[in-house]
């Protein structure tokens, strides 16, 4: 071989490690990056950080504004503990094991040291990812028609399609933290990342901090296994600051490992979430607990440590495979006899799906999550027995999964899925509008007789969840339809604000009855069995659930029953009863 060839062939084989170490500890770059004042993007799986930053900041005023597509768990604490003095969210709740408001909010807005800026899932996304493309705004079909447009008007601008079309757009203003924290599988030590999966936000916020990243991972890896996996590398390391080793940091949420040799996936914490939810009804008790799970330990090895091996061992065989979901349906299982009117009502929106399916050959349904979740997979897997060609999805990315659970941070999605995609993927392209090949199924906190739905805020002031991915659904999908208890105070004469304009809103399911749209107006054209009670009573006690003067069909039916099948799928689906009781 020529001499100077020589020379020149090691040069260009890759090394096993390439680029400056940004190893550190958690610690050390909370304090080292992090100055009062800034915008943070923590992501929601971030959790280790939210902690870290808690710890190193706690008794103090540093006035941060927190933004990130969904604000739980810990990172509610960081509120708690008067950190955070803005929020700009789509979701700022408690989202697992099932979704509702949290007393951390309503404290902090009742006692005026909270200011809350909300928008939708795919909105957040956008705003992002136009700071990361160093563009102004990006245009979106969300939000037109809701109150955000009015209380966003600083940040979202509405106007006719400049090229002539009839539509109407939207711009929303780009968004740029100062830091993005975001958990991932891996990372080589100079920071070039492998996030986790279903990433949200997360990518295009890290991708838009003007500072930088400060990447926490379940593990390290050298540069040679990085380029073995390149296509789920998302974040390069020239974006990030710093590489902190912290395996579990995701805790208590799941955590999906096994796109990356090597990796070990573990479940939820359910008991952990639950814990931290009973300590937030009071600020004595957050108080306690955040002293003796985040401040006490004095750093994550101590977090570990307090969880117990055999807990954090006990997670990862839960995620292990199937087979333990199998084992604890059959542990859990119960024979519970007559359908309750909660059951009837999941049962009857699942039919209403897959007479929605059928007559329009859609192809997807977006799930919402809770009940309505429930009634989308109930609905899918009695689909798929009559050999339709039909996909679940939620709003965070996956695909064609077959749901194990109607818990939204189910790990089951991403085991069985078929496509894992993010947020742009889901409503971006998938629902594309008036030709959308999608049915979308959707919770209320209020709904009015125009299909118009509240879940951001009463007229009180009193928070509800936020938009999340509602408004982005009916801006996208060709349907939607809602689930919602009939009360007074539920299904009211006007929602205190519009977060999902009621267009699209066709069909509203409830305890008892199933509403459609006539002429504009939710009419009542199907109530539901109920035992001991005659038609006449059935409609008579809907319209004294109504908040509105209810019109009833000329020609109202009655809804079957459950069948022994249905009932038996549906408990299967939530075992736990977290949304059937």
């Amino acid at each position: 071989m020529d001499e100077q060839l020589q020379r020149v062939l090691p040069q260009l084989a890759p090394a096993e490690n390439e680029g400056p170490s940004k190893v550190l500890s958690l610690a050390e770059t909370v304090r080292r990056y992090l100055r009062p004042g800034m915008t943070l993007h923590i992501a929601a799986d971030a959790q280790a950080a939210a902690q870290e930053v808690l710890r190193a900041f706690h008794g103090t005023q540093p006035g941060f504004t927190l933004a990130g597509a969904i604000i739980e768990q810990h990172l509610l604490d960081l509120v708690h503990a008067g950190l955070v003095t803005k929020v700009i969210a789509s979701n700022v709740c408690n989202m697992n094991p099932t979704p509702g408001p949290t007393p951390i909010v309503a404290r902090a807005l009742k006692e005026g040291r909270l200011e809350v800026e909300n928008w939708s899932l795919y909105t957040m996304f956008l705003r992002f990812q136009a700071g990361a493309m160093g563009l102004p705004f990006l245009p979106t079909r969300s939000l037109l028609g809701s109150s955000m447009v009015q209380e966003n008007r600083e940040g979202f601008l509405e106007l006719e399609d400049p090229f002539g079309s009839s539509q109407h757009v939207g711009l929303v203003k780009a968004l740029r933290p100062d830091i993005s924290l975001v958990h991932g599988l891996m990372a080589d030590a100079a920071g070039n990342l492998v996030p986790v999966p279903i990433d949200g936000e997360a990518v295009w916020a890290a991708r838009a901090a003007k500072q930088g990243v400060i990447a926490t991972v379940e593990r390290l890896a050298d540069t040679a296994t990085v380029r073995r996996y390149a296509p789920l590398v998302r974040i390069p390391a020239y974006k990030v600051l710093a590489v902190c080793v912290t395996p579990f940091g995701a805790h208590p949420q799941s955590l999906y490992a096994e796109q990356v040799g090597g990796g070990e996936s573990y479940a939820e914490d359910r008991d952990f979430a639950l814990e931290h939810r009973q300590a937030a009804r009071s600020s004595e008790a957050l108080d306690a607990w955040v002293k003796e799970w985040v401040l006490a330990p004095g750093g994550h090895g101590g977090y570990l440590k307090k969880l117990t091996f055999r807990r954090i061992n006990r997670l990862k065989q839960r995620a292990a495979g199937l087979a333990a979901w199998d084992e604890e349906l059959a542990a859990s299982w119960k024979d519970l006899g007559l359908a309750t009117n909660t059951e009837s009502m999941v049962v009857a929106a699942a039919r209403r799906i897959q007479e929605a399916v059928c007559k329009n050959s859609y192809r997807m349904i977006l799930s919402g999550v809770g009940a309505g979740g429930l009634a989308c997979y109930l609905a899918l897997y009695q689909l798929r027995q009559q050999g339709q060609p039909v996909e679940v999805m939620i709003g965070t990315g996956p695909y064609g999964f077959l749901p194990r659970s109607a818990a939204l941070d189910s790990i089951t999605h991403l085991m069985t899925a078929k496509l894992s995609g993010d947020v742009q993927d889901v409503y971006g392209a998938f629902l594309r509008g008036p030709d959308s090949l999608a049915i979308g199924v959707l919770g209320a906190g209020q709904v009015d007789r125009h299909g118009n739905i509240n879940s951001t805020r009463l007229g009180d002031g009193t928070f509800i969840t936020g938009a999340g991915g509602s408004s982005d659904l009916v801006a996208g999908a060709a349907e939607a339809l809602a689930l919602a208890p009939m009360t007074p105070q539920r299904c009211v004469g006007k929602v205190d604000y519009i977060t999902v304009p009621g267009q699209q809103v066709r069909t509203l399911v409830t305890d008892k009855g199933v509403l459609e749209k006539q002429d504009g107006e939710l009419v009542l054209t199907t109530f539901l069995v109920q035992e001991g009670v005659t038609p006449e009573q059935a409609v008579a006690e809907a319209k004294r659930a109504c908040g509105w003067d209810l019109r009833v069909a000329p020609q109202v039916r009655r809804e079957g029953p459950p069948s022994a099948e249905e009932l038996a799928l549906l408990r299967a689906l939530d075992v736990r009863r977290d949304f059937l009781s």
